[in-house]
């Protein structure tokens, strides 16, 4: 079994990780057993393959230690079309990115924080959308000051 947290480990570890707890059967010495033969290879099997992409392959299992990189002009055309279907910009609970079957904006949002598929890390999809689109971001307004509390901001 693997152990961590997520972000400690490297992402086809994670990968290989979701697919073997997803398996109602998990026993982590057997997954072991049979990755081993796919990636070194044994009688019958010419090695160069890992569990977590014969689980993608043949059972349509995501594997997140081999999906594409993200670039953030692709994260502003989907939020883009996404102000454009609902008139509100995504956030991270905003569920499944419309295009871009298996993606959520949480995950879109975790890449942007922690650095994975290509993208820098420290980001946010909330500090983005500020950047790219001026949408502000609830997280970084100033504290009111103690006489505008009771003030309507229109």
């Amino acid at each position: 079994m693997i152990v961590g947290s997520p972000q400690s480990l490297p992402a086809k570890a994670v990968a290989l990780d979701s697919a073997i707890h997803a398996c109602p059967f998990f026993f982590p010495e057997v997954w072991d057993n049979v990755d081993a033969p796919l990636r070194v290879g044994s009688p019958g099997l010419p090695g160069g393959d890992r569990l977590a992409r014969l689980l993608a392959r043949r059972f349509g299992v995501r594997n997140v230690g081999d999906l594409p990189p993200l670039e953030v002009r692709q994260i502003v055309r989907w939020a883009d079309d996404h102000f454009g279907r609902t008139g509100r910009w995504p956030t991270a609970t905003a569920g499944e990115v419309a295009g871009a079957p298996g993606e959520t904006w949480a995950r879109v949002d975790d890449a942007l924080r922690q650095g994975y598929r290509g993208l820098p890390g420290g980001d946010s999809l909330a500090r983005l959308l500020c950047r790219e689109r001026g949408r502000p971001n609830p997280a970084a307004l100033p504290a009111l000051r103690h006489e505008e509390k009771g003030t309507c901001i229109i």
